[in-house]
């Protein structure tokens, strides 16, 4: 068990959680690890994998969320009306840093075998 998070603004709260004897893990907003969450985010939404129960906070995130393009094709969470207070996407950038971190913790592993032959 782990908790995520963006090192940009939480800091000080993981340092106390870890301090407390969590395994506390940045996992960094940018194009290269969310276009996979994103895909990946999508991927579950459309085989209706994912279920939030109708939580309202869950769904207002969803609602509040866009996505943003480069011209490579990668995409990342954003809010469509970046000055509106109003709206939250936190949830869904807690989401995809879980589904971020699962993929690397699932991502195959070389066998031990492979790095250092037979003894």
């Amino acid at each position: 068990h782990e908790v995520c998070f963006d090192p940009s603004m939480a800091h000080n709260l993981m340092e106390r959680l870890a301090g407390e004897g969590f395994t506390v893990v940045k996992v960094y907003n940018s194009w290269k690890l969310m276009t996979p969450a994103c895909r990946e985010l999508e991927r579950r939404v459309l085989d209706r994998t994912i279920h939030h129960e109708g939580h309202p906070i869950t769904r207002f995130c969803i609602d509040s969320c866009a996505v943003k393009t480069d011209r490579n094709e990668n995409i990342v969470p954003v809010k469509p009306e970046r000055n509106k207070a109003s709206k939250r996407i936190d949830g869904v950038a807690a989401m995809l840093s879980a589904l971020a971190r699962v993929a690397v913790l699932n991502a195959p592993r070389p066998s031990v075998y492979q790095e250092r032959g037979l003894l």
